[in-house]
């Protein structure tokens, strides 16, 4: 499988944000297969996306999910590329369990779960 890449956009909640990157990297997701879609957050987001490593896109104004996801793509293209939010937790081998189930069922698109409510995630993280 070659590497995908995993786009997410944000908007400020900075605390999602350190979430998501903490939980990529515990998974074992290279830095450099993420890009980052900062919506033009007026919070800390910007310094922590741009100290961890990340390939990031800087929007001077919040352009919306679908354009940032669409930046993300084209930012770096692979085969497969995973789009999501700042407020999702992934935990270990979520991506290749992801891709493998999508391919194997010849699927074209597949998108990781999103829960609402309160971030309660215990991943023995």
């Amino acid at each position: 499988m070659s590497k995908p890449i995993v786009t997410f956009a944000c908007l400020n909640n900075v605390s999602y944000t350190k979430q998501l990157l903490i939980s990529l990297a515990a998974a074992g997701v290279d830095r450099s297969q993420v890009v980052a879609v900062d919506n033009a957050s007026n919070d800390q987001t910007p310094e922590v996306l741009s100290s961890a490593g990340v390939h990031v896109v800087s929007n001077k104004r919040n352009l919306g999910c679908g354009v940032a996801w669409n930046q993300g793509i084209l930012f770096q293209q692979a085969k497969w590329t995973v789009v999501m939010n700042n407020d999702v937790i992934v935990q270990s081998d979520w991506l290749r369990a992801l891709i493998e189930g999508a391919e194997a069922a010849n699927l074209l698109i597949a998108s990781p779960a999103m829960i609402e409510g309160p971030l309660s995630y215990d991943f023995g993280q």
